[in-house]
């Protein structure tokens, strides 16, 4: 790997390394939210999931409000 190579890919170590913990700031400064827990919201569509677990929208939706009663009685 020549200089040129390795100033590149150090700047690229550093954008990695730097830009989740940002984006997850500015998230929370704006809209409450994680990066990944927008991640989670933009990839993973109630549809997408029904279809994924062969459930119906109505027992996903029961599913989910029961996981977030445990989650929330967990804390």
């Amino acid at each position: 790997m020549d200089e040129l190579e390795s100033w590149a890919w150090r700047g690229l170590i550093r954008v990695i390394e730097l830009l989740p913990p940002a984006l997850d700031a500015q998230m929370q400064r704006d809209s409450d939210i994680t990066h990944f827990e927008f991640m989670v919201l933009a990839i993973l569509r109630m549809t997408t999931l029904a279809q994924g677990t062969n459930a119906s929208l109505a027992r996903l939706s029961h599913v989910c409000s029961r996981l977030e009663e445990h989650v929330t009685a967990l804390q």
